[in-house]
């Protein structure tokens, strides 16, 4: 067993590494995990031909090398639509509020978050125009990854097997998204603690399993910063582990059983005043049988059986002539299915039946 003495990762810790990388990441050496880290720095000291001490002096100096470290020491692996529940929070979020939404993914590591958000919100009927997603990682090696917008086939294994067809080209091993996709989406270096300048407010933030690698004092740093950049109503995303009192001071969880998306705690309105009428022209999601019936075409199309699930749905429609969002939601999964014709005449009855209860209300 090596002794703390020798470790090259306790020798670097003992020389200051542990403060190096708080203040260059914001990242606890406390809440990393130890053989990956020193695994990462090995690699390292074999690549200079350093010992500990003299590449803790370059480390110093060497601008480039201290990126490389960091890369290798915070970089961990992804994949689209990975623990696909607040995507589709995100994608019932956007079909409520049937408007441009902003989003932001941090960090975004290759791009697959961010380009899983715009999938979300296309899925949920808003038009390309618009959709903007702003990645952000500290890794300037995965922010040219996922500017190159190449990924392994494996990469693409829980996004079901309409929405890959519809929303990237494969060759061989490799997948790229479309062009549409890919103009919707830009790419920052930055780092949440000092972050680049971005175009916020946004109406949903993920920043999904990094505060956990925080400090408690930088965890308060970044909730202020995160709840700075939310819009009004805006939602914030966070990893399965992230609770706990440390957040519950400033956010609350949007569902009491949920734990998965966050608004900002906004101060109790006063009893006299009342509630504002919820707009009219905005239809409510289907309730009672109808909702239940749509929550099983949803699981269809998930699954794969498009057509089982869009017969689900047509059926709705049938009931429920005159409701924007399953109108909506045909138009996008008829477009998924490669039947350009029959989205279009759903987009123009969903048009057609917005503008009527637009002109109701006037």
């Amino acid at each position: 067993m090596t002794s703390p003495l020798t470790d090259p990762w306790h020798v670097l810790l003992g020389l200051g590494l542990e403060r190096w990388l708080r203040e260059r990441s914001g990242w606890s050496v406390a809440a990393m995990n130890e053989d990956a880290a020193r695994a990462a720095v090995q690699q390292r000291l074999k690549a200079t031909g350093l010992g500990p001490a003299d590449y803790w002096l370059r480390l110093q100096q060497d601008v480039d090398e201290a990126q490389v470290l960091l890369d290798a020491l915070l970089v961990h692996d992804t994949r689209f639509f990975r623990d696909r529940g607040p995507f589709l929070h995100l994608t019932a979020l956007a079909a409520r509020r049937r408007r441009s939404m902003r989003v932001l993914s941090i960090p975004c590591a290759g791009g697959e978050e961010a380009l899983s958000c715009a999938i979300a919100l296309h899925q949920a009927g808003l038009a390309w125009e618009q959709i903007g997603v702003t990645g952000v990682d500290l890794s300037e090696a995965l922010v040219e990854r996922a500017r190159r917008g190449r990924y392994p086939r494996r990469a693409l294994d829980d996004l079901p097997l309409p929405l890959r067809e519809l929303y990237f080209r494969c060759r061989g091993m490799y997948c790229e998204p479309i062009a549409p996709l890919r103009a919707r989406v830009r790419y920052l270096r930055g780092n949440l603690l000092d972050p680049p300048p971005v175009d916020g407010p946004f109406d949903a933030i993920f920043c999904r399993n990094l505060l956990v690698y925080f400090d408690a004092d930088n965890r308060r740093r970044a909730l202020a910063i995160l709840r700075g950049w939310l819009a009004p109503g805006g939602v914030l995303y966070l990893g399965h582990a992230e609770n706990g009192p440390w957040l519950e001071e400033g956010f609350r969880p949007l569902r009491p059983r949920t734990a998965l998306a966050w608004v900002p705690c906004e101060p109790r309105m006063p009893a006299r005043r009342r509630r504002a009428r919820r707009d009219p022209a905005l239809p409510r999601r289907p309730r009672g049988t109808a909702g239940r019936r749509l929550q099983q075409a949803e699981r269809l199309y998930a699954q794969g059986r498009v057509s089982e699930a869009m017969d689900l749905l047509r059926g709705l429609i049938y009931l429920y002539p005159q409701h924007w969002h399953l109108l909506q939601r045909m138009a996008v999964w008829a477009e998924a299915a490669g039947e350009a014709n029959y989205a279009r005449r759903y987009r123009r009855w969903a048009e057609r039946v917005r503008r009527r209860r637009e002109d109701k209300e006037a």
